[in-house]
């Protein structure tokens, strides 16, 4: 579902820019 995989996405993207700016590259090559 559309929505919770944007829920799940903007946690993330909280999560990441708490931790440190800018986008989990390794992550995103891990999945992409």
């Amino acid at each position: 579902e559309p929505e919770v995989m944007w829920n799940m996405r903007t946690l993330f993207m909280q999560k990441s820019k708490s931790r440190k700016p800018g986008w989990p590259q390794p992550y995103w090559r891990a999945n992409g």
